[in-house]
């Protein structure tokens, strides 16, 4: 993996009207002006390296979002991406690959964890305080149990 690092408010700019935002809500274009980040980390693969690296993207990813909260910072993996326009704009060889764009800036609103609804919903949402709603599976949804040649009907 390599790293374009944007904090230029024009390429700021330019690479927030590169993505779309929360797919779910689908009313909603975005953080609002005051609400932007004023960072992303654009996260991009050079497959003269490697030409599949989907597991190392999601532990780095990760890994900055944590750091990031150390720091009192949030921050969102963004996959919906128009790649040809960012590849475009940062003059991008063909052998890098957009993989991912990290935001990264303070935290302008509550999110909420909560339990997936009986048939496994797993849309989010925003409820009318604002406070943003993610639901997750619960730790037993999360564990496989296969059944061993022991086991009987």
């Amino acid at each position: 993996m390599k790293y374009l690092l944007v904090h230029d408010e024009n390429e700021v700019a330019f690479v927030f009207a590169q993505l779309k935002w929360a797919w779910f809500l689908r009313n909603w274009d975005g953080p609002a002006e005051h609400e932007r980040p004023p960072a992303y980390i654009i996260m991009v693969l050079d497959k003269r390296l490697n030409d599949r690296a989907d597991f190392d993207a999601g532990i780095a990813a990760q890994t900055m979002l944590l750091g990031a909260s150390a720091l009192g910072l949030g921050g969102c993996i963004v996959r919906t991406i128009n790649r040809y326009e960012l590849g475009k704009f940062y003059q991008l060889p063909e052998y890098i690959e957009i993989v991912l764009v990290i935001a990264i800036g303070k935290p302008a609103q509550q999110v909420v964890l909560d339990a997936t609804d009986q048939k496994g919903n797993m849309e989010y949402w925003t409820d009318e305080t604002g406070v943003h709603h993610v639901p997750k599976r619960s730790f037993d949804e999360l564990i496989y149990k296969p059944t061993s040649n022991n086991d009987q009907d």
